[in-house]
C-alpha cells in the first residue's frame, strides 16, 4: 500500500491521482445525498449552435450531428455523465501508475507522454464497453411514470439545431413529469429546424434511435 501511495503521488500521476480523489470525494457527498447523480448531465442540446459565429445553417447541423454521434457513441444522455467520467479518469489512473511503473521507471517525460496518449485510448474504450450494460439499469432507475405508455405516435420537439436522415439530434416529449429525451433521425427526406414539432414513428432497437416525421405526414 504504501508504494503503491508513493506512485500514485509521483508527478507523472499527480494530475491523474487529483482527479481521482475528486471523483471519489464527488461520490461520497452524493451518498451523503447532498448532490445528484445527474447534477452534469449533458444533453444534446447543449450543443446546439445557433449560427451566433456566423456560420452557415448546413455546416451548424453537420457540427451538431456529428457532436451528437460522437455522444451517443459514448452513451452521453443514456448513462449519467459522472458515471461515464469516473470510468474514465478511473481507467486513466490506473493505466498511468501501471504504465509508468513497468515501462517508465525513470519517470522521463517523452516516455511519459506515450503512456498518455495509449491510455487515453484505452480509457475510451473502456468507457464503451463499460457503458453499454449500465444502460439498461439507468433507464430502470430514471423512468417516469407520468410518461405516456407509448412513444410512438407520440408529438415531440425538436430541441438541436436540426435534424435530417442523416444528421442525428434530439427531441422531447412532453410529460406531467419531466420530459422524455429521444435521440431522432428523421425518416423521410424532410428536414426539422429547431422547435419544429413531430411525431415519432419508428426505432431502430439496436441503435436506440427515434425516427420522426413531420404531423401532417403521420401514416
Amino acid at each position: 500500500m504504501a508504494e503503491l501511495m508513493t506512485l500514485a503521488f509521483l508527478p507523472i500521476n499527480l494530475v491523474f491521482t487529483l482527479l481521482l480523489l475528486m471523483v471519489i470525494l464527488y461520490w461520497i457527498i452524493v451518498i451523503l445525498g447532498v448532490l445528484d447523480v445527474d447534477l452534469f448531465r449533458v444533453d444534446f442540446t447543449d450543443f446546439d449552435a445557433d449560427g451566433d459565429l456566423g456560420v452557415d445553417g448546413d455546416v451548424n447541423g453537420v457540427g451538431a450531428g456529428l457532436s451528437g454521434s460522437v455522444l451517443h457513441f459514448f452513451h452521453v444522455g443514456e448513462v449519467p455523465v459522472m458515471v461515464l467520467f469516473s470510468l474514465f479518469v478511473l481507467s486513466l489512473w490506473a493505466g498511468s501508475v501501471l504504465g509508468n511503473y513497468y515501462y517508465n521507471p525513470e519517470s522521463l517525460p517523452s516516455r511519459a507522454f506515450g503512456i498518455l496518449v495509449v491510455n487515453v485510448v484505452v480509457a475510451l474504450v473502456v468507457v464503451k464497453a463499460l457503458g453499454a450494460p449500465l444502460k439498461p439499469f439507468y433507464a430502470m432507475f430514471s423512468r417516469d411514470y407520468n410518461a405516456p405508455k407509448r412513444v410512438m405516435g407520440s408529438l415531440c420537439q425538436i430541441t438541436t439545431t436540426q435534424v435530417t436522415p442523416t444528421d442525428m439530434g434530439q427531441a422531447e416529449i412532453r410529460t406531467k413529469g419531466a420530459p422524455i429525451l429521444l435521440n431522432v433521425l428523421s425518416k423521410q427526406d424532410h428536414r426539422f429546424a429547431k422547435g419544429d414539432e413531430a411525431v415519432v414513428v419508428g426505432k431502430d432497437k439496436e441503435s436506440g434511435i427515434h425516427y420522426i416525421v413531420p404531423p401532417k405526414l403521420e401514416s
